[in-house]
């Protein structure tokens, strides 16, 4: 997910509330075709961002001369209401950097998102107005959670300190906001091209090569985008090719990205210790679900000794691959890896990774995808004819309730690449659902960001299991953004903590992984009618369960390279870490000359000392998945009533809390060490 944070995460993809944000609900309610502006042109951003915290900073110092006469909750829902109408405000100009195809608007956006957050900085400084909040007495459980969410806040924002530890304080902030946003700008705006020969891309299936554009002598030009990168190191039968490949998608962002992370993680560490936090990652972890960055490294270290017997059999299987071809190799690569890996799979699984996409079209798994979520959670989607939106290839689909055909919020699709774009699979929210002052419902928007590639000659883009999984993946983080129904902003689902707001999303990608869905919502690109043959799909689903323990220890790996840097007593060096503890874990090298965390962006986008939340959720996640293997993945019963425990709740209450009451008893782990295969 895609969060930045002042809204508690990595891209936040945001949008400027317009007309039609006190919509009631009703059965008659028409969908808008522009339920937020999206369109701007240069100059806009700057001057709609400045009106919008200048209004705000008008009512905060309005609030703060305001001499309240009884403990009621006034004051405190007066100074959500502020932030949450600027939030409503300010998320589109803050995000359009991710999306706008207009380089200068993007060049404000990201300009725009650094004011906004040394703003919110600012806020929560002021004692005058923690003191006009802190004389409410709560009226209810949501009011006594909003209060203590913006105590925390005021905590972490400074409030204690003398006027020059505040000052400190808000410079390191503004640093890191800084910092942060330059990252994301230099991965966005990386070229970097490599050119093949055909001879070095032999292996790579011939209909991806076709999509690749070509010199005048022939060679292919290849970029370090995701979807390149994986189709070379996987496929192409050169070890030198695919060590170019791997070393140029590790070396995005550059040097440049090394050093602003460096700075970004010093400035961290003074935050955190002017808070009276050890470090970063204790002041990062406090009010999560792990409560401590120890109980975090805990958690991925017990993971990883029981990977272990699990990560030595697949380390195995892939040198006896690469024996096979070269009877003299000792060991493996980190650029053999997705290579051996992918014959592995075919070898002893009959996987056929490219017969198996021609099942699944971008449009036949979406399809199917809106299916499941209208049986299941009672959501129905449809498309938005004629909307308003940045880029011809945006969709806009409203979301309704298929029993009452109330209109629930939004969500814009951004499916394919294009130039200045963020470059991987995001979702964002682009305006919360709150209770407005009128009593009305703003209904959420979300934005659904994704990179797939059309084939060559027009085909709609075919997805591997891995792509299935990803787009189930984000369109769970859809589901948690739009069905909340906390009437604060600072409730809603997307101000969950941040090890806790990955589990819905990773609860339905892993519905990508059962057998009778994924025949259900498979069909030929040419023939929508012919379901994938059996013997495909079991090979695809045997194939799965291979590279668990390294897939898992390769995740561990990137955790603790996060945690480490975030709770060091004295600097590191990021790329010596990141190396060496590559070494520790996986037991091989990255390519020498690697920048591996320069494109790296959660580090740098709200994740820092966050990666492990990941894996964290992810035990949750197939815990909560039990409920439904209990009686049929598609069972209405068990998805309504998982639909309000978990995702109407948003971040009302603490998600231990709304976990057991919708297992009926505390959580194990028990269920994933099931799916690994280790107990």
């Amino acid at each position: 997910m895609m969060q930045r944070r002042h809204l508690a995460g990595i891209v936040v993809l945001l949008l400027l509330t317009l007309g039609g944000c006190g919509e009631n609900g009703s059965r008659q309610e028409t969908a808008s075709r522009e339920p937020l502006q999206v369109v701007y042109q240069p100059g806009e951003i700057t001057s709609a961002a400045a009106a919008a915290m200048d209004q705000a900073a008008a009512e905060l110092d309005a609030l703060s001369r305001l001499v309240v006469a009884s403990r009621s909750g006034g004051a405190l829902l007066r100074f959500e209401a502020i932030l949450g109408a600027l939030d409503g405000r300010m998320l589109v100009l803050t995000s359009m950097g991710d999306v706008a195809t207009d380089a200068a608007v993007r060049q404000e956006s990201f300009a725009a998102r650094d004011t906004y957050e040394s703003f919110l900085a600012s806020v929560y400084t002021r004692n005058d107005l923690f003191q006009a909040i802190s004389q409410t007495v709560p009226a209810d459980e949501n009011e006594r959670q909003l209060l203590a969410y913006h105590r925390q806040r005021f905590t972490k924002g400074g409030l204690g300190l003398d006027a020059a530890q505040q000052g400190e304080l808000v410079a390191a902030l503004a640093t890191i906001d800084s910092k942060e946003s330059q990252f994301q700008q230099n991965i966005a705006n990386d070229q970097t091209t490599l050119q093949f020969t055909s001879q070095e891309l032999l292996g790579v299936p011939p209909a991806d090569l076709a999509r690749l554009p070509t010199t005048t002598s022939g060679d292919y030009l290849v970029t370090t985008e995701y979807q390149n990168f994986d189709l070379v190191v996987k496929y192409a039968h050169d070890p030198e090719t695919r060590r170019r490949m791997m070393l140029a998608y590790s070396q995005i962002g550059g040097q440049a990205n090394i050093d602003l992370l460096s700075a970004a993680i010093a400035a961290r560490q003074q935050s955190a210790r002017l808070l009276g936090y050890t470090n970063w990652g204790d002041y990062q972890t406090d009010g999560r679900m792990a409560r401590t960055s120890a109980a975090a490294m805990a958690l991925l270290n017990r993971i990883a000794g029981e990977l272990a017997p699990r990560f030595a059999t697949d380390m195995q299987a892939m040198l006896a691959a690469k024996q096979g071809a070269d009877p003299g190799a000792g060991q493996l690569d980190s650029w053999d890896i997705p290579y051996y890996a992918q014959k592995v799979q075919a070898q002893q699984y009959s996987y056929d990774e490219a017969a198996t996409k021609e099942y699944f079209s971008l449009d036949g798994v979406f399809a199917g995808l809106l299916d499941l979520c209208r049986e299941l959670f009672g959501i129905r989607l449809a498309a938005v004819e004629g909307a308003v939106v940045w880029d011809p290839s945006v969709q806009l689909y409203a979301l309704r309730d298929d029993r009452s055909d109330a209109l629930l919020g939004y969500v814009y699709l951004d499916l394919y690449p294009r130039d200045g774009k963020y470059d991987w699979f995001a979702t964002g929210v682009l305006r919360d659902g709150r209770l407005l002052d009128d009593g009305r419902l703003q209904k959420p928007v979300t934005l659904l960001i994704g990179n797939f590639i059309r084939g060559a000659n027009g085909e709609p883009p075919l997805l591997t299991p891995f792509d299935v999984e990803t787009l189930f993946h984000e369109f769970g983080h859809v589901l948690q953004l739009t069905l909340s129904k906390a009437p604060y902003t600072s409730l809603s689902g997307y101000h969950s903590p941040m090890d806790y707001i990955e589990i819905p999303s990773q609860l339905l990608q892993f519905f990508a992984r059962d057998r009778e869905l994924l025949r259900r919502i498979s069909g030929h690109y040419l023939d929508q009618n012919r379901k994938i043959p059996d013997p495909l799909l079991d090979a695809a689903l045997a194939s799965a369960s291979f590279n668990l323990g390294y897939n898992y220890t390769r995740q561990i790996w990137q955790s603790e390279v996060d945690m480490t840097l975030h709770t060091a007593a004295t600097p590191l060096d990021p790329t010596a870490t990141c190396n060496a503890l590559h070494r520790e874990l996986l037991g091989i090298d990255l390519p020498a000359g690697n920048l591996y965390l320069a494109g790296f962006g959660h580090l740098m986008g709200g994740y820092d000392a966050g990666y492990y939340g990941y894996l964290w959720g992810e035990v949750y996640a197939w815990d909560l998945l039990s409920e439904f293997q209990q009686t049929g993945f598609a069972d209405p019963q068990v998805g309504r009533r998982y639909r309000q425990a978990i995702l109407e709740s948003g971040a009302s209450r603490d998600p231990s809390e709304l976990i057991t009451d919708f297992l009926g008893r505390p959580a194990t782990d028990a269920a994933f060490y099931r799916w690994v295969g280790i107990k």
